[in-house]
């Protein structure tokens, strides 16, 4: 941003750059009303245009909004600002203010090796404490993972970025609806890798995998690409994590489990759940006690007919009273119990008993024959024998044993093919599973080249929706597909989003003129925004910009060039060079230390060698690096005052000649005659003097 959008609201000023993800910058920044630090997260001006990432912004600020929990990042105010994109085109930007969290991410401190069982424990129940919370609320995160979670310095864990925030009720968009798996791939829950819909459970699987991923420094799947670890998630087991760091405890192994089974069913069913299981693990104690308990269950009690049908004719005997007769079995009957023998052949038949309104007859003496027996003509003895009732208890019993060991082994295959019946049901389930994810996977065809209308064409046929945005590209002629995101080859969701690259020919930067005057640091910052490169920087004089101040960029300032371009900066050093000044007029003097943005110093002379008014000398001398307003001593030649003139004497008449007769008296001379005070040759101009000639006199009478 320029220095003219540095306040959002008039509230919000906008300081450095503290974070990036994939669509947006954070800043760390200063509410100017209440005097507090705050974070400011502002949408790239790249991915303004596009709706599902204005949506998915503006869903974050009102899910985040309607949280308030110590251990959720605040969100205080949200707006747009007007910025410029890469193509120069105004776009609005929206931005949350935030609260600012001194600390750093969990992925940050597993980077540093920060990270141990204990603690992993212990800011694991803060998250899960957030997680309760916001299903309390009927909002679902669907993307927790560890660069979402951030621990302050204080140990205090805050939850952030419900970009992708769901209320519950809603939440079965995720691939039914949109056909797009949302959410971090490491991290994802089975029914979101289905397209099925999701719940607060989906967000415990999800906080389960960074349990794993903070005790083994790993994620529980990992993958050549995301749709392969998306299949990790719906169809394999998850390693246990003392096999991979051996400091973890097997009750900690028994939480992660849990947490990462398959069926939503059979995990943890709250936030809370799952941290009194976590926070009993960490003591050392059975996670889940309830389990055991539930393990111990009461076989039920064998009906009266059941028992009574049971009933044998030894072990069983006859309670008789005035209301009736009452059958009961003994649980553990004697294999030998003692009892009468019967007399002989003669004997009389048993009495008859009576109950007062039935009459018991006990039944007649079972007849057993030997089934080895070869004929009927055997002896009475053997006959006898035979009928022995000893005998008759040993038979039964065999047959009883014989009875018994027939159903162990029907109850053993019984088992077998109950154990084959599951593990075949498991395996199919997971082909099934397999099946319907591969069913719902399409591959991004190769459009590079293709006119805009022929790759639109490709990627409908291919059961994905095109999105248009256009690049610049030095090899693709404008108008024709550079590419797609995601690239091409790749395997995604069918029905999926894919943002279509239309070249808008070689990319042309506009060197922005507000540079000059700012420093290098702003400088450098909005050049490689633009795409262009710092070649070098020169400290050059400047007599108008400060200090460490842009003076001027080579390519200038406003002119167009290509991105990739490397641009040279020209730094004031805050010096000027200062200029020739003898031989110049005063006024001469004066301007020219003004353009240099320096001051004139005038010392007079006098001198009759130089003319008048011009500089002789000056301090600096020319060419010396002076700071800027420094002021320059110059010495100006003044005329020297005139010496006073002689006063002039009165010329005294030249005494008339007496003629005589011999000579003429003599003409009077009218030369001019030099002064005997100067020497002719000395004087280029000699000073004329004029004597004035005398009257002319008559001649004289010759004397007598």
């Amino acid at each position: 941003m320029s220095g003219q959008q540095r306040i959002l609201n008039d509230r919000y000023e906008v300081g450095e750059l503290i974070g990036r993800g994939g669509m947006a910058d954070v800043h760390q920044g200063r509410d100017l009303r209440l005097g507090r630090r705050v974070a400011i997260k502002l949408m790239r001006p790249d991915l303004a245009r596009d709706p599902q990432f204005q949506s998915r912004f503006r869903r974050e600020a009102h899910s985040s909004a309607a949280l308030n929990h110590p251990n959720i990042v605040s969100v205080f105010d949200t707006g747009d600002i007007r910025l410029e994109d890469t193509a120069h085109h105004g776009v609005m930007c929206p931005f949350l203010v935030m609260e600012f969290v001194d600390g750093q991410t969990l992925r940050e401190l597993q980077r540093r090796g920060e990270v141990d069982p204990e603690s992993a424990a212990r800011w694991m129940r803060g998250v899960l404490e957030a997680l309760d919370y916001s299903h309390s609320q009927g909002i679902v995160h669907r993307d927790i993972k560890p660069a979402n979670i951030m621990v302050t310095r204080g140990d205090v864990v805050k939850v952030m970025d419900f970009g992708i925030a769901r209320a519950l009720a809603d939440s079965a968009a995720t691939m039914t609806q949109t056909q797009a798996v949302v959410g971090t791939a490491q991290y994802l829950a089975p029914e979101q890798a289905r397209g099925e819909k999701v719940d607060a459970r989906s967000d415990l699987y999800s906080a389960g995998c960074v349990l794993f991923d903070l005790l083994t420094g790993r994620p529980p799947f990992q993958g050549d690409s995301p749709v392969a670890v998306a299949y990790q998630h719906v169809r394999e087991d998850p390693p246990v994590p003392s096999t991979v760091n051996s400091l973890v405890t097997p009750q900690l192994d028994a939480v992660v489990a849990r947490a990462l089974t398959k069926d939503p069913a059979d995990r943890y069913q709250s936030g809370r759940e799952f941290s009194q299981a976590l926070q009993r693990a960490s003591a050392g104690q059975d996670p889940h006690p309830e389990r055991d308990d539930d393990a111990t269950t009461a076989l039920p009690a064998a009906s009266t007919s059941a028992a009574a049908g049971a009933l044998g004719a030894e072990g069983a005997g006859a309670d008789v009273g005035t209301g009736g007769i009452s059958a009961v079995q003994d649980p553990y009957p004697d294999p030998q119990p003692t009892q009468a023998l019967p007399g002989l052949e003669d004997e009389e038949p048993p009495p008859r008993l009576t109950t007062g309104r039935h009459e018991v007859v006990p039944p007649p003496p079972l007849e057993y024959r030997d089934p080895r027996s070869p004929s009927t003509d055997q002896t009475r003895e053997a006959d006898q024998d035979a009928d022995h009732p000893l005998r008759m208890r040993h038979e039964d019993d065999s047959h009883r044993r014989r009875g018994a060991g027939a159903k162990a082994v029907v109850g053993v295959l019984v088992v077998l093919l109950a154990i084959g019946a599951v593990i075949g049901g498991w395996f199919l389930v997971q082909e099934l599973n397999r099946r319907s994810v591969e069913a719902n996977q399409v591959s991004v065809p190769t459009v590079r080249g293709l006119t805009q209308m022929e790759a639109q064409n490709a990627l409908t046929q291919a059961d994905l929706r095109p999105i248009l945005t256009e690049v610049f590209d030095d090899e693709i002629d404008p108008g024709r597909a550079v590419g797609t995101d995601p690239a091409e080859g790749s395997t995604v969701t069918r029905d999926r989003e894919v943002t279509l690259q239309i070249s808008g020919g070689p990319e042309q930067v506009t060197l922005p003129e507000d540079l000059a005057g700012q420093s290098e640091a702003t400088v450098r910052d909005t050049l490689e925004g633009l795409g262009l490169t710092i070649s070098s920087v020169r400290d050059v004089e400047s007599s108008t910009v400060p200090r460490d101040r842009l003076v001027e960029t080579s390519p200038a300032l406003g002119s167009t060039v290509r991105s990739g371009s490397a641009v040279e900066l020209h730094m004031s050093n805050g010096q000027v060079s200062v200029p020739s000044l003898t031989g110049l007029t005063d006024e001469e003097a004066l301007e020219a230390v003004q353009e240099v943005g320096l001051r004139l110093s005038v010392v007079p002379v006098t001198t009759s060698s130089t003319e008048e008014g011009r500089v002789i000398e000056q301090d600096p001398p020319s060419g010396d690096l002076v700071a800027q307003d420094s002021s320059i001593t110059v010495r100006v030649a003044q005329a020297p005052e005139p010496s006073p003139s002689p006063t002039p004497s009165s010329p005294s008449p030249t005494p008339t000649p007496t003629p005589t007769s011999e000579s003429p008296s003599p003409t009077p001379s009218e030369e001019p005659s030099p002064t005997p005070s100067e020497d002719p040759s000395s004087s280029a101009e000699p000073t004329v003097s004029v004597e004035p000639s005398p009257e002319p006199s008559n001649p004289g009478t010759p004397s007598d």
